[in-house]
């Protein structure tokens, strides 16, 4: 059992926070990929989306299939936001358990739908598309995955 002191001291276990935004990151992708694939009919379009934010628009117009590197760059930049996504997210609710760690994580995600959406569509227009209920969802899952996972992974420190 934890005093309150060592309650106070406790870290955030950047292990675990790494691990949940991989895990909720790849996860994402691949709801992201389907749901745009069944709807819109490309598997492609939001790595399209994620790489044109360092490619610019020529990521966008690669063809019906994308070059390798437009993947890979579209890859990259989602799985870095991801992962410093779960960073803030693991900072905010390392101390208050799974229940907080879901429902916290999916008010995150909320608040992340709110911010790269209508805040990247100013700077990147082609986001503007992706206002809509799948981007909603997808970020309130990818926040609810995260901060569960980040709750199952921690380590306590002193336990």
């Amino acid at each position: 059992m934890q005093t309150s002191v060592q309650r106070l001291k406790q870290v955030v276990d950047w292990r675990a926070a790494a691990w949940a935004g991989l895990a909720s990151g790849v996860f994402s992708l691949v709801v992201n990929s389907v749901l745009t694939a069944i709807t819109l009919g490309s598997p492609w379009l939001f790595i399209r989306m994620a790489a044109g934010i360092l490619l610019g628009t020529p990521a966008l117009d690669d063809g019906p299939t994308p070059g390798i590197a437009t993947i890979l760059v579209g890859l990259l930049v989602h799985l870095a936001l991801s992962l410093a996504f779960a960073a803030l997210l693991a900072f905010i609710i390392h101390r208050w358990g799974m229940a907080v760690g879901v429902l916290g994580g999916a008010a995150f995600g909320l608040a992340l739908y709110g911010i790269n959406i209508f805040g990247l569509s100013a700077l990147f227009p082609w986001f503007y598309g992706l206002r809509n209920w799948m981007m909603l969802v997808s970020h309130v899952v990818f926040g609810a995955l995260a901060g569960g996972l980040y709750e199952l992974w921690e380590v306590e420190m002193f336990e």
